[in-house]
C-alpha cells in the first residue's frame, strides 16, 4: 500500500515538474516581440528583438534603433503592428534601450538578479533570430566577463542577427540579460547585457522620437552602420556609372550568382566590370519609379526598373532593364548575393 502511494505521489509531482522549460517559453513568449526599424520611406531597415518591461514599454539593444526613422512592434505570431513612439530612455554605453509602444498591451517579463548569476548557471534565450519568430533556445552561463570595466555574460544558448534586444532568462522565468552579440566564426559565442543595468535607466514621462534621438548630444556612433534597403539600391545604381571598379566591387559578396555567368567570386565579377569600362567608358544609369523592397530573413529582394544610357567604342546603347537583387546584411551594409536583369527595351546607335 505505502509502495503503491509512493508510486502515485512521485507520478505526481513528476507531472507538475514535467517541462518547466515549456511553461518558462509560453510565459515568455507573450512578453516577447519583433522590433521592426524602417527607414523615412517606410522600408524595413533592421529587425530585432524585444520582451515588454512594463506597461506600452519594450526593452530592446540601442544598435538595432540607432539612426532609426521609424519602426513598429509585433507580438509573436499576431499580425498587429504598433507604431514605436520613441525612445523613453537610452543607455548608450550598455547598448540599450527602453521604446515607447503605446497600443501595446502585453504583460511584463519580471526582471531577476543578475549579479547573482554564476559560471553554469542554466540560462534561456527568448527571441527573432533572422527573423523566424518566438525561438526558444537553452544554454549555460560559460562566462562573466568584464570589458572596460562593464560586466558581459557570455552565454550557450544560441543566438543570431535579429536576437538582439531579446531576453535571456534564468530558470525562474526571470530576465537576467538582453541578448546582444554573436561571433559568428565562434562556437556557441554569445553575449548578453547583464539586466541589472536596466535597472538603473531612469525613463522619461514622455518618449523622444527617433529623428530628434539620433541627433541627440553625446551619442555613440553606431557599431555596426547598415544602409537602409532603399538606401542602398539608390547608392548602388549611382555607382554603376564609375569607372572605378573597386567601388564598384564593394557591393558583391565574396560569391554571388552573377546575371548569366551563375554564381562566381569576385575575381570574375571584376574581369566583366572592367571589360563594360573599357567598352562603355561613358555610362548613366537611374531608376525609374520606387523600388519594391521585401525584407527576408537576413536580407532583402528588391525589384527595380532601370533606364540605362551607355557610349563608347561600339556606338550609344539605351534601354530599360528590369532589375531583381538580392542581398544580405552583415556587420558594415549589405551584401548582394544575387542579381539578375530582363530587358523591357533597347535601342542601339552607331
Amino acid at each position: 500500500m505505502l509502495k503503491c502511494a509512493l508510486i502515485v505521489s512521485l507520478a505526481g509531482a513528476a507531472s507538475v515538474f514535467a517541462n518547466p522549460a515549456a511553461e518558462i517559453a509560453k510565459k515568455a513568449f507573450a512578453s516577447t516581440v519583433l522590433v521592426v526599424i524602417e527607414d523615412a520611406h517606410g522600408q524595413p531597415v533592421l529587425l530585432g528583438s524585444g520582451f515588454v518591461l512594463r506597461e506600452h514599454a519594450i526593452v530592446t539593444n540601442m544598435h538595432v534603433v540607432e539612426g532609426a526613422s521609424q519602426g513598429y512592434a509585433k507580438r509573436i505570431d499576431e499580425e498587429t503592428k504598433h507604431q514605436i513612439e520613441g525612445i523613453l530612455q537610452a543607455d548608450n554605453g550598455h547598448d540599450l534601450a527602453v521604446l515607447a509602444v503605446p497600443s501595446l498591451f502585453a504583460p511584463a517579463l519580471p526582471i531577476g538578479d543578475s549579479t547573482k548569476l554564476a559560471v553554469g548557471d542554466t540560462v534561456y534565450a527568448v527571441g527573432n533570430p533572422r527573423g523566424l519568430e518566438g525561438t526558444f533556445s537553452a544554454g549555460i552561463v560559460s562566462s562573466i566577463r568584464t570589458i572596460d570595466s562593464q560586466k558581459i555574460l557570455q552565454i550557450t544558448a544560441p543566438i543570431s542577427p535579429g536576437s538582439s534586444g531579446g531576453a535571456v532568462l534564468n530558470e525562474r522565468g526571470e530576465v537576467v540579460g538582453v541578448a546582444v552579440a554573436t561571433l559568428q566564426d565562434g562556437q556557441n559565442l554569445n553575449f548578453a547585457i547583464p539586466a541589472s543595468y536596466l535597472s538603473t535607466m531612469k525613463l522619461a514621462a514622455k518618449p523622444v522620437p527617433f529623428a530628434s534621438a539620433s541627433k541627440k548630444p553625446g551619442a555613440v556612433p553606431r557599431l555596426a552602420p547598415a544602409k537602409s534597403p532603399s538606401d542602398f539600391v539608390d547608392q548602388f545604381v549611382a555607382d554603376l556609372a564609375t569607372n572605378n571598379v573597386d567601388t564598384q566591387l564593394r557591393y558583391y559578396a565574396e560569391r554571388t550568382n552573377y546575371y548569366e555567368f551563375g554564381p562566381v567570386n569576385k575575381t570574375a565579377i571584376s574581369r566583366d566590370l572592367r571589360s563594360d569600362i573599357k567598352t562603355w567608358p561613358n555610362r548613366s544609369y537611374s531608376i525609374r519609379g520606387t523600388p519594391t523592397i521585401t525584407l527576408a530573413n537576413n536580407g532583402f529582394t528588391a525589384q527595380f526598373p532601370m533606364a540605362y544610357r551607355l557610349a563608347g567604342t561600339k556606338g550609344v546603347s539605351s534601354g530599360l532593364l528590369e532589375m531583381t537583387l538580392e542581398a544580405e546584411f552583415d556587420q558594415h551594409s549589405p551584401q548582394i548575393t544575387q542579381i539578375q536583369k530582363k530587358v523591357i527595351s533597347a535601342r542601339r546607335a552607331r
